[in-house]
This record gives structure tokens, sequence and C-alpha cells, in this order.
């Protein structure tokens, strides 16, 4: 197994806030609008919003990968794996690729904003290892 799925220590010094990443997002918001990179821009600041809620205290890049996973189950689910409170009527009833969309590609576009390309980078090295480990694992379909 690799060192980013064993914790590496480059990946440790790597930390984003979710202060940072409303920060950002608030900044898109007020520059590009609704041209925010979907055509429901009001779904990608509302998932971003509260993405940034359960991140506040830091997360490295792994840790980022796995809230965007989870916001997105709960968002499939429609009850917060935080206390079990259903989740924003906002962010319900969307098809299930929505979700996914958002924590593949929108939530990396706003890491590497928000926190940097060093970090961004490291996201998307963890979700392509991750993806080719899932991969060797399968089974030739039949």
């Amino acid at each position: 197994m690799s060192e980013h799925l064993n914790g590496g220590e480059q990946e440790d010094r790597l930390v984003g806030t979710g202060e940072q990443l409303l920060a950002h997002l608030q900044e898109r918001v007020a520059t590009e609008g609704d041209e925010l990179g979907t055509s429901d821009y009001r779904l990608t600041v509302d998932l971003a919003t509260l993405l940034a809620d359960r991140i506040k205290g830091g997360v490295v890049p792994m840790g980022f990968v796995m809230a965007t996973e989870l916001l997105a189950y709960d968002c499939n689910k429609g009850v917060s794996g935080f206390g079990g409170e259903p989740m924003p009527a906002s962010v319900l009833n969307y098809p299930p690729v929505m979700y996914r969309m958002f924590s593949v590609y929108q939530a990396t576009q706003l890491a590497r904003g928000a926190f940097g390309d060093e970090f961004a980078d490291q996201v998307e090295a963890f979700r392509a290892e991750v993806s080719a480990d899932v991969a060797a694992q399968t089974p030739p379909s039949l």
C-alpha cells in the first residue's frame, strides 16, 4: 500500500480548513456567479458550504476525499451521518451523479483554489490510487 493510504509524512503538512474553503467559495461566487462550473451553481454552493462546515477544524487531502464522499452519501440518503439530522432541502432530490460530480470534480477544483495546487494534486493522487486499488480487486465481468 502506498504512502497516501498509510498517511504519509508529506500529506500531514498539507492541511486545509473549512474557513479557507468558504472564503474561496464566497470569492468565486462574487466573481463568477452562476458560471461556477455547473448548470446548477446553487447546488455547488450549497454542497461546498456543507463541506466547509464539515472540515472546519482542518483536513489533510485524504480526509478531504473522505469528507466529500460522505457528503455525497448523505445527500443520496437524505440524512446526515453527523447526528442523523435531515440534509437541507436545497441539496436533496438530485440524481446521484450530481453528487458524484461534486465530490470528484467540483470539490477538487475548489480545493485547488482554496488550499493550493499541492493539496489538490494529493487529493487527485489519492482518488486515482483508490480507484486503481478497487479496479485491481474487482473480478472481471463475465
